[in-house]
């Protein structure tokens, strides 16, 4: 009879064991999150079908596609709103933009979260004066980092 309940203790024992260590594990993998906020590169290329050629491009990048709409929709002076960075000598060559993200992930590498910006806005300023607000998406992971904005130099 002792054996045997020395054989029950010991199991027990060895289940309390493995029990803290899943327990730790577990507590190790999901009570810690490692934050990471960086940014990509993302090339733009504007290409006008207007009759008067571009003369300087400006961007701005945005959290949500949907506000960037909605801003350009009720704003008179767009400006006031988004922080625009001017590409310098812009000549029609593609340009690079950095695009903010942020990453939640476990200790382990498992991603918890990950959040980028979802729109560019392009202020475009014509030879003849006339300036013009586009909005593109943003691609996310996973996609080629190119976007593509053709004018036509009509607000629309």
């Amino acid at each position: 009879m002792r054996q045997g309940a020395d054989r029950f203790v010991s199991v027990v024992v060895l289940l309390v064991i493995v029990l803290f260590a899943a327990g730790g594990f577990l507590l190790y993998e999901f009570g810690t999150v490692a934050m990471c906020d960086g940014q990509f590169p993302v090339t733009v290329i504007v290409k006008s079908t207007a009759a008067a050629p571009l003369t300087k491009v400006a961007y701005a990048v945005m959290p949500s596609e949907a506000r960037a709409q909605e801003f350009i929709q009720c704003c008179d002076d767009p400006a006031s709103i988004f922080n625009f960075k001017d590409v310098p000598g812009f000549d029609g060559s593609p340009f690079t933009v950095d695009v903010q993200h942020s990453v939640k992930s476990s200790p382990l590498g498992r991603e918890w979260d990950y959040v980028q910006f979802e729109a560019i806005v392009l202020l475009l300023e014509f030879k003849n004066g006339k300036k013009v607000l586009e909005v593109a998406p943003i691609p996310s992971r996973g996609e080629p980092r190119t976007i593509y904005v053709t004018t036509d130099g009509i607000a629309h």
